[in-house]
């Protein structure tokens, strides 16, 4: 099964998350306004044509990059790329909410989930 993902301006980091483990997600990228399908062994491949760089290269600078971001997030620590936008710990409240197979009323534990604000630039770029 195909899972189509579209990057907006907003999207649910737990959703995404939940489908990359599972190993089903793509990622929908528009160039010229033509739907392009991007996973991650494409978007080496793009970076590392466009950086003029090995594969190798480009995937092991993804990989930090990533793995950065994440370890600063989970440290409750923002991360900024100007122009793209800001990764950030968000602090949800406990609340109670309803088991949907009992109807039965749950308590919902307070949390702190990963958060994305997209950049001005990446907002006009995706809405052309």
């Amino acid at each position: 099964m195909l899972v189509k993902v579209i990057i907006n301006v907003m999207f649910d980091y737990f959703y995404i998350k939940m489908l990359a483990k599972l190993g089903k997600i793509d990622i929908i990228v528009y160039v010229n306004k033509k739907e392009v399908l991007m996973n991650k062994e494409e978007l080496v491949k793009e970076v590392a044509k466009k950086a003029k760089v090995s594969q190798k290269a480009a995937a092991d600078v993804i990989a930090a990059t990533l793995e950065t971001v994440t370890k600063t997030v989970s440290k409750g620590q923002k991360v900024t790329l100007v122009g793209f936008g800001t990764f950030e710990p968000r602090k949800r409240a406990a609340r109670s909410g309803r088991n949907p197979q009992t109807g039965a009323t749950i308590k919902i534990a307070a949390k702190t989930v990963p958060a994305f604000s997209a950049g001005k630039k990446f907002k006009e770029a995706v809405a052309k």
